[in-house]
This record gives structure tokens, sequence and C-alpha cells, in this order.
């Protein structure tokens, strides 16, 4: 786990006034205190909700062009791709931009905010370090454009009233590690260091916790 700008911590009494004063905010463990919008990683977050509102979700279809428009808003694939026609696991294994704005389109804004609360959002995340807290609120009110730019990369704070999504980097590590395991998430091992062996259980902190 890093953080920059960084600072020497055997010299944090002799250096103190400059580091509480430092307009970078060196003392910011930017890794759990920082907030920061997810990108293309929150394609998994939208792709449970769809598979969870469609049971027929392997039967989705979408004719990727590079864009797709929606009330004055232009949302391109990365890098200009065309990436044609699509299903579900092809949106995803491409990371097609077009397409999840378009499933955005068809999400429950309610139902996507509870699955997003599930999986830690907005939640105090389970671990023994001090962490930011995340943020999703997207809501029946925003319009279109909103939606889609939630669905596909969340990397928004304010757009046409849209909603506001951030995430602390320590976020996606038990959250994600949750999916794949049944629902239980694994909180970060810390030891110290120096120990040896059979010291590090005694010093470790981690414990399994119920995700979904």
């Amino acid at each position: 786990m890093g953080s920059k700008p960084d600072y020497d911590p055997n010299t944090v009494k002799q250096n103190w006034e400059a580091l509480s004063t430092d307009e970078n905010s060196v003392l910011l463990n930017r890794a759990t205190q920082g907030l920061y919008a997810p990108g293309s990683t929150f394609k998994i977050v939208t792709a449970l909700e769809y598979m969870r509102e469609h049971s027929d979700y392997n039967s989705y279809s979408y004719n990727c062009t590079g864009v797709i428009e929606q009330e004055g808003t232009a949302i391109h694939c990365y890098g200009g791709n065309v990436h044609g026609p699509l299903d579900l696991q092809g949106s995803f294994a491409y990371s097609c931009n077009t397409s999840f704005s378009n499933i955005g389109l068809s999400l429950d804004p309610s139902a996507f905010q509870a699955t997003s609360k599930e999986l830690l959002f907005g939640k105090k995340l389970p671990c023994v370090l001090p962490a930011a807290k995340s943020s999703f609120t997207l809501s029946v009110q925003d319009g279109s454009a909103a939606r889609m730019m939630t669905a596909w990369s969340a990397a928004i704070t304010s757009f046409r009233g849209a909603s506001v999504i951030w995430w602390s980097w320590q976020t996606p590590a038990p959250t994600m590690s949750g999916m794949p395991s049944g629902g239980m998430t694994i909180c970060p091992l810390f030891r110290k260091t120096g120990c040896s062996r059979s010291q590090r259980t005694k010093h470790s902190s981690s414990r399994c916790c119920p995700l979904l």
C-alpha cells in the first residue's frame, strides 16, 4: 500500500509544522482516505445489477458503433474503438462504454443504489485502518445522461444533476474479493514488520465478513 506524495516517518516530530501545513496534504493516506472516481471498474457493479434485474441476461445484445447519445450527451468507446455486435459477456470483456451506457438506461436507479450499498458503497469498510466512506447517489430524478455516465464509469462529480460516486482505493479489495467467494469478503491482512513466521498469526489482523 503506497501513497504519494509521501514523507519520512522517522522525522515526523522534527518536521511536524511543515508536514501539517503542507498544501499537498502529505499526511493524507490516499490509499485509504482519498476518494476517487471508480472508472471502468464500476462496470462490475453495473453488470451485477443488470443480471439481477434481467433473468434473461444471456440474451442481451447491443451493436456498438463507438458512440451513444442521449439528451445531447455523447459517450464514446475508449480510443474510438467500434466493437460491433456484443452480448453481455462481450460487453464486459471489451469494457464497452457505449454498451454499458445502454445497460444503464434500462436499470432501476433505486435497485442500483441498493446493490451498491450491498457492495459497501456508503458504508464503513470492514478494515482496521481508517478509510473514507464512498458514496453513490443515483436516483430516479436523474436523467438519461446521468444514468449512462454512472453505468459505464461513474467518473463524474457533477453532470447535469448526475449522481456523485466516489470510493477510496481500499474499497475494491473487500468488495471484489466477495464476488467469487460466495459473498464472503476477506478483509486486508496486516502484520508487524520484523516478526518471525511463528509470530505472524499473533500480530495479524484479518477476518472474514459477509458481503452480499
